[in-house]
């Protein structure tokens, strides 16, 4: 009986191939999910657009927490070269960005979770969005103290 190798063994062999190396506990889609192993994933060369990112953990107590970021379009393009290995510059670390606008007399606060790339990050424990953060105001000498909370939308 004769092997029949697949339409990706196929692509793979016909086609000029490099690599691709994901940071731990990362899945990148671009236009199929391509999933972080210990072995580098082959690629057949070219350019490729990445659409988001999800990294997925699970905590000591053995919750399970997701991570997603949709990457700026003008950033999403990275290229598979023939025999070399792509680095993506990915997801972790992961910037709480906190910006205080002053209008008149009132301050606002907005937050966000930002990648490597400026991705807008997401962050889910056990399938829900994580509760909202909170923000700390004290003065120097203590006399002044509040907490805010942020609210998602």
């Amino acid at each position: 009986m004769l092997a029949t190798a697949t339409h990706s063994e196929r692509v793979l062999a016909d086609n000029k191939v490099g690599s691709i190396h994901l940071p731990d506990n990362m899945t990148a889609v671009v236009r199929q999910s391509i999933t972080r192993t210990v072995e580098s994933k082959s690629l057949p060369s070219g350019r490729y657009n990445i659409d988001h990112w999800i990294i997925s953990r699970t905590d000591n107590k053995g919750t399970p927490w997701t991570c997603e970021g949709s990457v700026p379009e003008d950033k999403s393009s990275f290229e598979i070269v023939e025999g070399c290995e792509t680095e993506l510059s990915l997801g972790e670390p992961i910037l709480s960005v906190l910006t205080a606008t002053r209008r008149g007399s009132h301050v606002i606060f907005s937050h966000r979770l930002v990648g490597q790339l400026g991705e807008k990050v997401r962050i889910a424990r056990d399938g829900k969005r994580s509760q909202a953060p909170m923000l700390r105001i004290k003065n120097v000498d203590g006399s002044y103290e509040t907490v805010l909370s942020f609210k998602y939308g």
